[in-house]
């Protein structure tokens, strides 16, 4: 006979094992299929065996199961479902509301301004650390709390939740009013293998630049008429450069183009209208 068994708090592949671990110490169970995906079990055993004993052995390890309900969707799947929906809203509100924030800070946004943006951001991290994550944190409380202590990926998540969404390893530099925020881009461009050199290890091991690093960062700072005019012919060299890039993309297009139709034969030398064809290439190129 097939059992089937739902399983709402196994998140991960060690959730999966140790389920699949104690089920096989279940007598006359025959084969088993752990789906962590859809948090379901699928068991083979034999007749007289009653599907309880499944339940009770997975409480015993600290999940909590349930034969499938006859609705749609049972309690436990609305609430994930509620749960992963709180957190995909708040996540898209905060990343619009870092990025207006981060945008702005290079083009002179207002102080009162930016702390709105940042207290906004706050308000929808709220619900996602305080209710869409609150699985998380039960479940490494299990896995800590009961035998056997084995803890599974739930845990250094649910460690890292919190210093994690309210405060990334993220950091922003807002010029003032001496500084042009385009020159001091082009300056830290011009400076970054200096900057690089400064780039330590965290004492988790990733990578990571310290902001007393930043801060203390010199770069030579003309007077601000001085960086506008820099900023600007930079710029300008710029808009050439990336001009003449699309035209070179353009006319390299238009010869892999035209070396094809004519060894293919699909175009003759004396049907070829090279200056007209070079000429609406340019125009293409030119238009804005």
């Amino acid at each position: 006979m097939l059992a089937a068994i739902d399983v709402s708090d196994m998140h991960c592949s060690n959730c999966a094992a140790r389920i699949e671990t104690a089920l096989r110490a279940v007598p006359g169970v025959d084969a088993l299929f752990v789906n962590p995906a859809r948090r379901q079990v699928l068991v083979e055993h034999a007749p007289d065996i009653d599907p309880s004993l499944f339940l009770t052995a997975l409480r015993a390890i600290g999940f909590h199961p349930s034969l499938p309900s006859t609705g749609d969707h049972s309690k436990p799947q609305r609430e994930s479902l509620m749960r992963i929906g709180i957190a995909g809203v708040a996540m898209l509100q905060t990343m619009i509301g870092m990025l207006l924030l981060h945008s702005g800070a290079m083009n002179g946004i207002e102080g009162a301004d930016a702390q709105l943006l940042a207290y906004v951001s706050l308000a929808f991290t709220i619900p996602v650390v305080t209710y869409a994550a609150v699985p998380f944190y039960l479940s490494a409380w299990r896995s800590v709390s009961k035998r056997p202590r084995l803890p599974g990926m739930d845990v250094p998540v649910a460690l890292a939740e919190v210093p994690m969404a309210f405060n990334q390893d993220m950091k922003a530099i807002i010029p003032g009013e001496r500084i042009s925020s385009a020159f001091l881009l082009y300056a830290l461009g011009a400076f970054k293998r200096n900057l690089f050199e400064k780039v330590g290890r965290s004492a988790h091991g990733t990578m990571t630049l310290m902001s007393t690093e930043i801060s203390s960062f010199a770069i030579p700072l003309p007077d601000r008429k001085t960086q506008d005019e820099i900023a600007t012919a930079i710029e300008t060299v710029e808009t050439k450069l990336s001009h003449h890039r699309r035209k070179h993309a353009t006319l390299s297009a238009l010869f892999r183009t035209l070396l094809h139709q004519l060894m293919t034969a699909q175009l003759r030398v004396h049907d070829l209208e090279l200056d007209g064809i070079l000429e609406q290439a340019v125009q293409e190129t030119d238009a804005p």
